[in-house]
């Protein structure tokens, strides 16, 4: 008897051995779960910190952006007295006046007229010309646009800003 309680106990022994053995495959393939998803966290909070950081320098970009565009605005209001809301946009005569002062600025290489009061008067002759051909080209803005070279654009407006400035007020 004693030896049947025995080996009882030892084949009982044996099935808690393997159910332990389970168990413990059990838990080991979720503590691993658990290992990768604390991974995928960390990965995840490291991502978003980033992002967080990233969407933090945008809007200061924004917003040094918007104090620009507000400064622009002043500075367009209080030389030119102009509001900027008010202000029609002509690429017209955007293109009348590029087109006007590449040809003053071929016809003083080849002349080597550098005068001033020539192109003043110039400049008068651009805005009467786009205003009597009027909004009759607004089938050609996007052409227009896409032939503008606004290097030389902006160039030409420091050019004029510049003798706009030495003339004083």
């Amino acid at each position: 008897m004693l030896v049947e309680e025995a080996t009882t106990r030892q084949s009982e022994l044996g099935a808690k051995q393997v159910d332990l053995d389970a168990l413990q495959k059990e838990r080991s393939s979720l503590q691993a779960e658990v290992q990768s998803a604390d991974e995928t966290l960390r990965q995840r909070r490291r991502e978003h910190g980033e992002m967080q950081e990233q969407k933090g320098k945008f809007e200061v970009q924004a917003a040094e952006l918007r104090l620009k565009a507000e400064n622009l605005a002043d500075d367009i209001r209080r030389r030119h007295h102009v509001e900027l809301g008010e202000a029609e946009l002509d690429s017209y005569a955007l293109h009348c006046a590029v087109r006007d002062h590449r040809k003053r600025r071929k016809t003083r290489a080849t002349e080597g007229e550098t005068t001033e009061e020539a192109e003043g008067g110039e400049v008068l002759v651009v805005e009467a010309e786009v205003e009597s051909t009027g909004k009759a080209k607004e089938a050609e803005v996007e052409w227009i646009a896409a032939e503008l070279d606004w290097e030389e654009i902006e160039t030409f407006v420091n050019e004029l800003r510049d003798k706009l400035d030495s003339m004083g007020p």
